[in-house]
Formats: C-alpha cells, structure tokens, sequence
C-alpha cells in the first residue's frame, strides 16, 4: 500500500503532467498548484472557501440553510478521494486518503491524473474558467441552498459541468494504459455505506436531480466526449468548444 503524503503525491503530478500536456497540449502550471493532503475533518474549510473564492455568500440565513451546508460538507467529506479547486489561490488541489487506500501507485495515480487534468482545463482557458466562476454566481444568487431558479441558468449550469467531468473523464481513460493500466484501490465501509445511501436517499427524495444527477455527468459527458474526438480523430474539436462554450453547450444538454 503506497503512502499517500504531499511529497508523493507531487512527485505523481511530476509524472502526470507532461502526459497530458502531450495529449491535450496543456500545462498543467505545476509550480504555481496548491497541493493539500488532508485529514477527513479538515475538507470543511476547503469547502467552505470553494464557495467565497467565488463571491458566493455562504452564511446561513436560518436553521434550515445551516443544516443543509453543513449536511453536505459532512457528507462529501466522506465520499470525495480528491478535488480541484480552480478559484482557491492560484488553484488547490485536495486529496483526502482517510476515504481511499491505494494498494499499488496506479492506485494513487488513477485519482491524480482525473484531478491535474481539471487543474490544466481551467488554466489553459481563462474564457471558460471565468464562465465557471459567473455561472457559480448566478446559481447560488440567493445563498448556498436557495440557488437560482431560472431554468436556462441550471440548464447551462448542468451542460457545463457535463463538459467539464466528461472531457476529464476522457483524458484519464486516454492515459490509463500508459499512466495507470492496473489501479487497486480499497474504499473504507464508511465511505461505501454513505455513497450508497446518499445515491439511494437522491432517488427517492430528489427523484435523481442531486447525486445521481452528477454522477451521469460523468458518464454521458465522457461519451459524447469520445464520439467528438473519433469524429475529429484528434483533441481539435474538443479544444475549440473551451473557447465558446455557449455556442456548442446544446451538446451536453
């Protein structure tokens, strides 16, 4: 079992990043990335500045608004093994090894590869990432849990990030072979037993639109990634949508 600590992890992304940037023509600007190895009960903060990076007010307005923040900051701390944060500083990246063991280093390179791959398409497109930031505003217009109800916002809100987890799902299958061709991984009961209920609790009250909605993202946004890369037989397409994404987000609707 690899030991997952800040100095390796960095010498992963050292691995990682010229890879993608051969693939995609990216840099991944390692030197100016945060990089955090945390404790489970530390994601609170990162959670929290996720939010006010963006401007977003994030003080709950009563009971029910504090519950919920703080509902889904407990929750994800669980489940989430690592996460970009494109507005934290010059860019976070976060890895949490209490909800994941790697037993062997593609183990471990498996998660950074998805992770720098989100550091490099924001950074390299500063039109798309500034789209992040805006559509991060308007969706959470009246504070964290009263999000904004205009349905062409969550429309555009949901194709985007349909784009984003697809084309990053798409780099790390792309790279698998090379970079991580056998990944073992053992996930805690704890951090099984709360995706589970959390996917089974979205069903039933949410009717899908919450955790379930976003883990589609990730596999219908990959595939129509795939079909427009065969289509194009290169990153070519894909690229071009970065720099206007409004005129092809009909796409991942």
């Amino acid at each position: 079992m690899i030991d997952v600590n800040e100095k390796n992890v960095r010498k992963i992304l050292e691995e990682i990043a010229p890879e993608i940037e051969s693939l995609t023509g990216w840099d991944a600007y390692l030197d100016s990335l945060d990089v955090h190895v945390i404790k489970r009960k530390e994601y609170k903060d990162f959670f929290q500045k996720k939010y006010t990076s963006l401007g977003i007010n994030i003080q709950p307005k009563n009971i029910k608004e504090k519950l919920k923040f703080f509902s889904d900051c407990d929750l994800y701390s669980i489940i989430i093994t690592g996460e970009y944060f494109p507005a934290i500083g010059n860019g976070t990246l976060l890895i949490i090894p209490d909800n994941f063991k790697p037993e062997n280093k593609d183990g471990l390179v498996s998660t950074l590869t998805h992770e720098l791959a989100h550091r490099a398409q924001f950074a390299n497109n500063p039109k798309f990432f500034q789209q992040y930031i805006d559509m991060g505003k308007r969706y959470h217009t009246g504070g964290y849990s009263n999000g904004n109800k205009d349905k062409n916002s969550k429309k555009l809100r949901q194709s985007y990030m349909t784009f984003v987890e697809g084309d990053t799902c798409f780099i790390q299958e792309q790279l698998k072979p090379l970079l991580f061709p056998n990944p073992k991984v053992h996930y805690p009961v704890s951090t099984n037993l709360t995706a589970i209920a959390l996917l089974v609790g979205d069903i039933v009250f949410n009717k899908g639109n919450g955790l379930y909605e976003q883990m589609q993202r990730y596999t219908r946004g990959e595939k129509i990634i795939k079909n427009l890369y065969n289509l194009h037989r290169d990153r070519k397409g894909v690229n071009e949508i970065y720099k206007n994404f409004e005129d092809f987000s009909y796409l991942f609707e």
